[in-house]
């Protein structure tokens, strides 16, 4: 028996191989006439190639992409499409804990300041070796800050937050005052 006959299948296996490449075939064909309508599937198989399957894909997938980012504004980048600027898209904050926007700017306002407090004990440790008074009063600044920006926050109109945005004057100190306490530690600075 030649070698090509041992390894090759029989012929009913190659058939009912092609047939379940055929349900293949015909269950992504209604799973995309699902997503993006009959239509689409239609012209791209009048045409009758993969290529153009494809095509129509894309460009269903672009008009969607523009509904979707109705009010972004592109950056200009010198054609490319993929970059949209930070402030340009307005939308709503998700409904993450409950459907009170009260009960979840509570949620957030106070998983933000979890989040920031950590480098802030860090800047203040090391801030406090060089200066500490300087540096109890910038953290005083930021303390009161956060607690500004926390009563704003709890309003229920997340825009009210920024009142508390000078907490980050009293951080910002701080991280002054480490870097140069680093600098000192270091034998950079000698004036201190």
């Amino acid at each position: 028996m030649a070698w090509w006959n041992q390894i090759s299948k029989p012929a009913n296996e190659v058939k009912i191989e092609i047939e379940k490449f055929n349900e293949n075939i015909q269950s992504l064909k209604i799973k995309f006439e699902e997503r993006f309508g009959p239509s689409t599937s239609q012209k791209a198989s009048k045409k009758g190639t993969c290529k153009n399957i494809k095509k129509s894909l894309k460009r269903k997938l672009r008009t969607e992409m523009k509904l979707a980012g109705g009010k972004r504004k592109a950056v200009n980048t010198g054609g490319t499409h993929s970059l949209h600027t930070f402030f340009s898209r307005k939308s709503e904050y998700p409904k993450m804990y409950s459907d009170d926007d009260r009960f979840n700017c509570v949620q957030r306002a106070h998983q933000n300041t979890l989040e920031n407090y950590p480098q802030f004990l860090m800047l203040l440790v090391f801030g406090g070796l060089t200066f500490p008074k300087l540096s109890a009063a910038a953290g005083m600044v930021w303390i009161v800050g956060r607690v500004v920006y926390a009563l704003g926050y709890y309003s229920g109109d997340p825009k009210k937050r920024l009142r508390g945005a000078f907490a980050y004057f009293g951080l910002l100190a701080l991280l002054v005052f480490s870097v140069i306490t680093a600098l000192k530690m270091l034998g950079f600075v000698n004036f201190v």
